[in-house]
């Protein structure tokens, strides 16, 4: 009999790395997105205890008084996404294995931290996902894993920033 860990590795193996790229994209947002969001929000609520005015620095990183959401939802994915897939396979050409997924999300966390050192903390989950999925599932077509991937992350994206508009809209209701 097959583990059930086991068919959950299959059907995420087959859903995120096979398929139509809207279909492909779609589930790996749902396996990456949701668990990440629930970290990331857990590691929000541990620093806000610790330092009130921390969510003042997350809602005004997005520029909520006058959004500009082509670089969050187009631009910004598909470059940090061309990055990561660049950082992934020059790691797996020089076969450091494993390492190529943490130098991955590492180096796009460190990146993000210049912008805000809570968004570094934050997404380095995301592009761990990001980076198992370029290389498990798209060793052997970086370029489909770039779509895939630029894909999920704008549509991340698109969801973060609705609910950091939530945010900044009740913060306002409550003032």
């Amino acid at each position: 009999m097959i583990s059930r860990t086991v068919v959950l590795q299959q059907n995420f193996r087959q859903r995120v790395s096979s398929g139509h790229l809207i279909n492909a994209s779609s589930w790996l947002l749902i396996y990456a997105s949701l668990p990440t969001a629930l970290i990331a929000a857990l590691i929000v609520g541990i620093l806000y205890y610790f330092d009130p005015d921390l969510l003042g620095t997350i809602t005004t990183s997005y520029s909520q008084k006058n959004p500009e959401w082509f670089p969050y939802l187009i631009f910004n994915p598909i470059v940090e996404s061309l990055l990561l897939v660049i950082v992934v396979s020059t790691c797996v050409k020089i076969k450091l294995g494993f390492v190529s997924v943490i130098v991955g999300a590492a180096s796009l966390s460190t990146l993000h931290s210049l912008q805000n050192p809570y968004w570094g903390i934050t997404v380095f989950f995301l592009f761990l996902i990001h980076s198992c999925a370029l290389f498990y599932f798209f060793s052997k077509n970086f370029k489909r894993g770039w779509a895939v991937i630029s894909l999920a992350h704008s549509m991340h994206n698109a969801w973060i920033l609705l609910v950091l508009f939530s945010i900044d809209k009740i913060l306002v209701l409550q003032n």
